[in-house]
């Protein structure tokens, strides 16, 4: 079957619905059978039902039984929902999905958060880059550290998603140029700065 999960006895216990992995309706009746076989039920296919039994991880345990699965409790945006799921209700928060839940109207997955990388660049990186260009001014010495910045993060892949690299980039240098006026230019901790722009 697809769109299941491995077994999980205390979900199911508590409400999280399962079935055999070929499909079949399966039930449960007696979670505490004694013995090394845990779990007795039945299984119901469309002529006939009859006795099952398996073990805690839902594996067979009887030439009847077929080993168990746990099913979506639903769907969001058609991809399924299993216990522990972590899902937003629109307007409500984050919830983590529980064994008895069934309703995922107005519900939607978070949004993946982002993940900015650290620049390898190093402050003799930064200074030679300040220093070239110091004879034209302060102003464009710390343009030149902000584009050294850019470029070096671009040629070691260290920028997020083409979509956000424009006006991450931007963010960079209007960062860097920042910290270059308030600053010294040998202190500069440029892997910091980077990692706090979020765009």
């Amino acid at each position: 079957m697809s769109d299941t999960k491995i077994f999980n006895m205390e979900d199911a216990q508590a409400g999280a619905p399962y079935a055999c992995v070929d499909g079949l309706k399966a039930e449960i009746i007696k979670w505490d059978c004694m013995g090394a076989v845990p779990l007795a039920g039945i299984i119901t296919n469309d002529l006939q039902v009859y006795p099952a039994l398996w073990n805690a991880d839902g594996t067979a345990s009887s030439d009847t039984a077929v080993g168990l699965v746990m099913l979506p409790l639903g769907y969001i945006d058609g991809k399924p929902v299993f216990v522990g799921d972590e899902y937003v209700v629109t307007g409500s928060g984050k919830y983590a999905a529980r064994p008895g839940d069934r309703n995922f109207e107005d519900c939607h997955w978070p949004e993946p958060e982002k993940q900015y990388p650290i620049t390898t660049m190093s402050s003799t990186d930064l200074y030679e880059a300040y220093a070239n260009a110091y004879g034209h001014g302060v102003e464009s010495a710390m343009v030149a550290v902000a584009d050294a910045a850019i470029r070096h993060a671009i040629d070691s892949g260290q920028l997020c998603a083409s979509t956000d690299r424009a006006a991450r980039d931007m963010a960079i240098a209007q960062s860097v140029k920042r910290a270059c006026a308030e600053g010294d230019i040998n202190n500069i901790d440029l892997s910091a700065i980077i990692a706090s722009v979020m765009v």
